[in-house]
């Protein structure tokens, strides 16, 4: 069957291989769909799955948020701090201390 299909779009269509494998992915996404309407149990927790997800983006956006403020302390606090050169080393990063 899939090969008669797969024959139909690529000749008869004019779609590429990589066009219309997508197309059926997309299909095949799609009896997840059916199978959560089916059984009951699944669809409470695909539901409950839908219904946390604004509140998943929030906790995304906070911690965002805290990396994008930890990033600009932590270059605030060590831009100063220095490599030793041959000629200098006063007690900047060097073997040991280095992070």
């Amino acid at each position: 069957m899939s090969a008669l299909l797969g024959f139909f779009l690529e000749v008869i269509l004019k779609l590429k291989q990589a066009t219309w494998t997508t197309i059926l992915r997309v299909f095949r996404i799609m009896r997840i769909f059916k199978m959560v309407k089916r059984f009951r149990q699944l669809h409470m927790i695909f539901n409950t799955f839908v219904i946390a997800l604004p509140n998943l983006a929030q906790v995304g956006s906070l911690l965002s948020l805290f990396l994008l403020i930890m990033a600009v302390l932590g270059e605030f606090l060590f831009a100063k701090i220095m490599l030793p050169t041959e000629h200098k080393h006063d007690g900047g990063l060097e073997a040991h201390v280095n992070f």
